[in-house]
């Protein structure tokens, strides 16, 4: 099992802040996952995000709960297939997916909270 937290401001694939926003937040997740075992097989995967306050935004209906969670996961499972996923299958081995936002509290770091579990063979 790996469980971890990886500090930074989290942007998804379809993110509008920009591909290259999006491939530095890929790189800090790979290298904060470059120790951790690879899942030999079927896997469930949990991502919990902390987004910054200005990720949020009220004046705009696209952005008024935040970046789209879809977006914000696969940016993370496309991360995760270079340490964590099984070498093969990659996300094709997700088999049960959770995944949550919120705004960090004050004081809090943004980022994402990272589980994966082995479900066996």
């Amino acid at each position: 099992m790996m469980h971890l937290f990886v500090s930074g401001e989290p942007h998804g694939v379809k993110s509008g802040s920009g591909k290259s926003a999006v491939h530095d937040w890929q790189g800090i997740v790979r290298e904060k996952t470059a120790g951790e075992k690879r899942m030999a097989g079927p896997c469930k995967v949990r991502i919990d995000f902390v987004l910054p306050n200005r990720s949020y935004d009220n004046n705009n209906k696209k952005t008024l709960y935040g970046p789209d969670i879809d977006n914000l996961a696969a940016a993370v499972l496309d991360a995760l297939e270079a340490h964590v996923l099984p070498e093969l299958a990659g996300d094709g081995a997700i088999m049960e997916l959770m995944v949550t936002k919120r705004k960090a509290r004050e004081g809090e770091d943004s980022g994402a909270l990272i589980t994966v579990m082995d479900l066996g063979p």
